[in-house]
């Protein structure tokens, strides 16, 4: 016989008591999300040592005993919990993480497992005090523009692109702050790309797929409160959040910071599938929201739209990337390994992408490899090591290409398109670093669209086939139902064309074998 869900409520509370929670950040003087100085009524007495989250306070003690709470009309899903809000705690609106699959194992794999929820409970423990002084702040934009913060935190966690994107903006926060400390929390593996640039005082690295090792989640568990405290003890003054989800939105929360910048909610779908805003309701943690007046411009641009709100310059983005010289000779030692001179000239193909559907075919990054090969130059195929099964088909296809996939980091592969002479991509990472660095590119596009994501400022360094399919922003093969036309019924021959163009070599009517 079914039983409701206020007899079941009422029955786990007789049974479990009270399960409150209690999270511990920092010193006495910051354990609480807002400092008095930056409250409303500075009167009243600091907030206590610890959180008591008390709202939800069964939904981490269900995840480490494995009992689910029934689907309904109050419950919402965190991670790999169902959990319900109780009525009185208004203003809790639903919120809603990607569902993971059930932990298995022990109780310490349950404990850790409990952790997307945790953190859920201390987001949610915030939101009416985030609301209120979100419609506080708002209105008075006016003081941030003025305002002389001395502590930044920016947080743009990955891909790599999107690091790249990211830059302008750190420039001129160092020309509006030049005596402030500008943090950056990223993940390790892009670290690399920032922690050498002049604008930048420090790498906050966080690793976001600890969790994911069953052998090794207490050690995550343990340098997850480590980052927590860190972020706490730099007592931030200013918090801006471009990557807008669920996890930089939490870290924009635990900063305690009194001003968190972010973009506003998503806009009306007329975009198809690409991007709309702030994802996950991230922008119910900011105290100021960067509007969205159009979609149709380029990442970069969209990034600096927080420059208003600061009183940014207006200057021409700098998107140059800095590395250290130790990175440039790793490089060189790659390539002399390979028999590549430092005389000789270098082409570099980036074959790798995420999406599948952004991948152009293997045959056609074949005829290309071989087009260069044939014109005098060294290729070397670059890539992750999701990329090493696509590169080692083109070496085989292009004898006396040089396979470095899975042998660089983003940093070494930034050093090694910086040493190329020109650089053929798909729409990924390796196309946005070659813009950065100014280098002559060729990059092939099908489904998403280059005016928002292209190389920035650079139409003639696409090729594109005008099919009114595209772009669809689809990610998976299995949504396409024309059969991938747009990359299949690309060329090389266009590639080959466009790169001589590029170049300035006169054209060739010579077939590609």
């Amino acid at each position: 016989m079914p039983v409701s869900s206020d007899s079941s409520r009422g029955a786990r509370e007789t049974q479990h008591a009270r399960a409150d929670l209690w999270l511990e950040f920092g010193d006495a003087d910051e354990s609480c999300a807002y400092r008095t100085a930056h409250s409303r009524d500075s009167s009243k007495p600091s907030p206590p040592r610890r959180w008591r989250i008390e709202s939800l306070r069964h939904a981490a003690w269900h995840v480490c005993r494995r009992r689910s709470h029934p689907r309904d009309a109050g419950a919402r899903s965190i991670g790999i919990v169902h959990w319900q809000i109780p009525s009185g705690d208004a203003g809790a609106p639903g919120f809603s993480l990607p569902r993971r699959g059930r932990q298995r194992g022990g109780y310490n794999e349950r404990v850790l497992a409990s952790l997307p929820a945790v953190a859920g409970l201390i987001y949610f423990s915030q939101l009416n005090r985030q609301i209120e002084n979100a419609l506080t702040n708002n209105a008075d934009a006016s003081r941030l523009k003025s305002a002389e913060f001395s502590r930044i935190l920016l947080i743009k966690l990955s891909g790599l692109g999107d690091v790249v994107h990211t830059l302008p903006v750190l420039v001129k926060l160092r020309a509006r702050y030049p005596a402030a400390r500008i943090d950056w929390l990223i993940t390790p593996e892009n670290a690399e790309i920032v922690r050498c640039h002049p604008a930048l005082s420090n790498v906050v690295p966080f690793e976001r797929r600890d969790f994911s090792k069953r052998g090794r989640r207490w050690r995550a568990l343990l340098a997850f409160l480590d980052l927590l405290k860190q972020i706490r003890r730099a007592k931030y003054d200013l918090v801006i959040d471009l990557h807008g989800q669920a996890r930089s939105a939490f870290f924009a929360l635990v900063s305690g910071a009194p001003a968190r910048i972010g973009f506003d909610r998503p806009v009306k779908n007329i975009s198809g599938h690409g991007w709309r805003g702030a994802r996950e309701r991230s922008w119910i943690a900011y105290t100021h929201r960067i509007p969205i007046p159009t979609l149709d411009v380029h990442a970069i641009d969209r990034y600096l739209w927080v420059g208003p709100l600061l009183g940014l310059d207006d200057n021409p983005p700098d998107l140059t990337i800095h590395l250290s010289s130790q990175t440039a000779r790793n490089v060189q030692r790659f390539l002399e390994e390979h028999g590549v001179p430092t005389s000789k000239a270098l082409a570099v193909l980036a074959p790798g992408t995420i999406w599948e559907t952004k991948h152009w075919t293997i045959e056609g990054f074949a005829a290309v490899a071989r087009h260069f090969l044939d014109e005098g130059f060294a290729v070397a195929l670059a890539g992750t090591k999701r990329d090493e099964a696509r590169c080692r088909q083109i070496a085989a296809a292009a004898p006396g290409a040089c396979d470095l996939s899975g042998k660089t980091t983003p940093a070494e592969l930034a050093a090694l398109i910086e040493r190329s002479e020109i650089c053929v991509t798909n729409d990924s990472g390796a196309m946005h670093v070659a813009a950065s660095l100014g280098k002559p590119m060729v990059s092939v596009f099908g489904p998403t669209n280059p005016v928002r994501i292209g190389p920035y400022q650079r139409p003639e360094s696409v090729v594109r086939l005008d099919l009114p399919c595209s772009p669809c922003n689809y990610r998976r093969l299995s949504q396409c139902p024309f059969d991938h036309a747009c990359m299949k019924q690309l060329t090389p021959a266009m590639v080959v064309e466009r790169v001589r163009k590029i170049l300035g070599a006169p054209k060739s009517h010579a077939e590609l074998l």
